[in-house]
C-alpha cells in the first residue's frame, strides 16, 4: 500500500510539471521557464528514498549474509572430509595462522611451537594446511621412508599458468613425465662437460662480485651480501639461459 501511495505522489508531481511546461509555452513561446516546488520535491524525494531503503534493507542483509554462510559451509565440508590433523595453534578464519608467524624469525617461532605442541604439529597458511616436523627421527621417516608422498609441490594457480599446467621440472608432480625431464636435464644440461663449458660465465660474474665488494670496502660502505649473491646468481642463470636460447 505504501508503494502505491508513493507512485500516486510521483504521478501528481510529474503531472504538475507537464502542466507548467504546457502553460508557459502558450504564454511565452520564445522562452521556457519551469517552476518546481522545491519543498515538495525534497519532501517527496525523502519519502521515496525512505520507502526504497525500507524495502531494500532485507535484501541487503541477505546479500551480506549469503557469502558468509556459503564460506562457512565450504569450510565445514572441507574440515569434515579431511582426516584429523596433529595438534597446533588455533588460527583465525580465512588467514589461519599467518598473523602468528614472522618471516624474520620463523625458525625460532617454529622451535617454540614444537616445545608446546610436540615434534609434529599442524598450521594453517590461509586455506592451506601445513605440517611441521621438528624431530630428526620424524624428519628421516618423512623424507626417506615416505619421500614419494611428500616430494610433489602443492599445486597453485600462478605456477600452473606460467609452466603450462606444471609441465616443467620444478613444479611438475613426481611421475613418468618428471622422470623423463630429469633424465634430459642430467644428460644435456647438468653434465660435467656442459657445466665446464660455462665456467667463463661463472668466473666473470664472480670477478664482478669481488669488484663490487672491494669498491664498498674502499669507500667504507656496508655490503649487503644477500643482495650481491642474489644478483650474481640471477646473472649467471640469465647468461647461461640466453646462451641456450
Amino acid at each position: 500500500m505504501r508503494i502505491l501511495t508513493d507512485l500516486f505522489h510521483l504521478l501528481i508531481f510529474l503531472g504538475s510539471v507537464i502542466y507548467n511546461i504546457h502553460t508557459l509555452n502558450k504564454t511565452e513561446p520564445d522562452s521556457l521557464i519551469i517552476y518546481i516546488d522545491y519543498d515538495y520535491t525534497l519532501e517527496f524525494s525523502n519519502l521515496l528514498a525512505r520507502s526504497v531503503l525500507s524495502k531494500m534493507l532485507p535484501l541487503v542483509y541477505i546479500l551480506i549474509a549469503l557469502p558468509a554462510v556459503v564460506l562457512l559451509l565450504i569450510l565445514f565440508k572441507a574440515n569434515k572430509n579431511n582426516p584429523p590433523r596433529p595438534p597446533g595453534p588455533r588460527g583465525l578464519p580465512i588467514i589461519g595462522n599467518l598473523h602468528q608467524l614472522d618471516a624474520s624469525k620463523l625458525n625460532l617461532q617454529l622451535g617454540q611451537l614444537s616445545k608446546t605442541y610436540g615434534p609434529l604439529f599442524s598450521l594453517r597458511i590461509g586455506f592451506k594446511p601445513a605440517l611441521v616436523v621438528s624431530s630428526p627421527k620424524l624428519a628421516k621417516e618423512v623424507l626417506k621412508d615416505h619421500d614419494l608422498d611428500v616430494c610433489t609441490r602443492p599445486p597453485s594457480l600462478g605456477p600452473l599458468k606460467l609452466t603450462y599446467n606444471a609441465l616443467e621440472l620444478i613444479f611438475s608432480p613426481y611421475n613418468d613425465h618428471w622422470r623423463e625431464i630429469r633424465k634430459i636435464c642430467v644428460v644435456h644440461f647438468f653434465s660435467s662437460k656442459r657445466i665446464s663449458a660455462f665456467s667463463h660465465v661463472r668466473k666473470s660474474e664472480a670477478k664482478r662480485m669481488l669488484q663490487i665488494v672491494s669498491s664498498h670496502v674502499d669507500s667504507s660502505k656496508t655490503t649487503n651480501l644477500t643482495e650481491v649473491l642474489m644478483a650474481v646468481s640471477s646473472a649467471i642463470i640469465c647468461r647461461q639461459g640466453w646462451i641456450y636460447l
